[in-house]
């Protein structure tokens, strides 16, 4: 790697790893630093340097123009962190992070860098809604809708697997923000998927629907306590919450589709009060 000097011969640093500025002949300060720091970080995590080059002149150029490489991501690198390291190399000092506090902030709190709270709130009372009025729909439509029989149960599955599967493509930039969204997402769906072998063993062993759907609500309790050990406590919460609809609907199966409504209702609510707050951060 090439070693730049100054004038008087001091030595300021590495090419590949100097900020547009120094190689312009500026002063070295703490946002060269932070592209610097980039750099290492970005090549730690990808195994391969932002820029391209195999001399002062290459790495100059490079640099100078702001030509980011496209990663080879064969480690799964989340893209809240690709987008900090990104920040952090912008060409113009001024776009950078406000300071290295504010870019290791960044990194270790993905859930408050990308997304902001309006975003969050909206997207979750969309998926909240979907499923408690799909059930609801259905049993106005009546049979074979419903969830009287089996048939209609598995459609109602189905029906939110492809809806939720169709709102994250939809909103794929907000999912794929942060490492929280994703694991959240990919639980739900793999919650739902698990399901279709529950409604499926329990028709084929003459189950009756209201006591598969008591089943559901253990298996989203299940899932809320996951989230509890991986993601968050606070899940926790929402596992007592789920386990306390169960009673409720031994007592009056009855009423099994008002409980289930009433168990997403209360999911939905409990997403809107532990979403943080923050707001966006914008570039300085």
């Amino acid at each position: 790697d090439a070693a730049v000097g100054t004038g008087t011969g001091a030595l300021v640093g590495t090419a590949p790893y100097m900020a547009p500025e120094l190689l312009r002949g500026e002063p070295a300060d703490a946002k060269s630093d932070q592209f610097a720091f980039c750099v290492a970080l970005h090549e730690s995590v990808y195994g391969q340097r932002p820029f391209v080059g195999h001399d002062l002149e290459t790495w100059s150029r490079s640099i100078t123009d702001g030509r980011v490489v496209a990663a080879d991501d064969a480690h799964g690198v989340p893209e809240w962190i690709r987008q900090a390291i990104l920040r952090g190399l912008a060409k113009d000092p001024a776009a950078r992070w406000p300071s290295m506090a504010a870019l290791v902030e960044a990194l270790a709190s993905p859930e408050t860098s990308e997304i902001g709270r309006g975003v969050r709130v909206a997207l979750g009372a969309a998926t909240g809604a979907m499923f408690v009025a799909l059930p609801l729909v259905a049993k106005l439509l009546g049979p074979p809708f419903d969830r009287s029989t089996y048939a209609g149960a598995i459609g109602q599955t189905l029906a939110l697997i492809a809806a939720v599967v169709t709102m994250a493509w939809l909103s794929r930039g907000v999912i794929g923000a942060t490492a929280t969204n994703i694991k959240s997402f990919y639980g739900v769906v793999a919650v739902l998927a698990m399901q279709l072998p529950l409604e499926l063993a329990n028709a084929a062993t003459g189950v009756s629907v209201a006591a598969s759907d008591m089943q559901h609500l253990v298996l989203w309790a299940a899932m809320a306590a996951m989230f509890g050990v991986t993601l968050d406590r606070r899940f926790l919460a929402l596992t007592a919450s789920y386990l306390a609809f169960v009673p409720l609907a031994v007592i009056w199966p009855q009423h099994i589709l008002s409980i289930l409504g009433l168990s997403n209702a209360v999911l939905v609510g409990f997403l809107l009060v532990v979403w943080r707050a923050e707001p966006v951060r914008e570039p300085a």
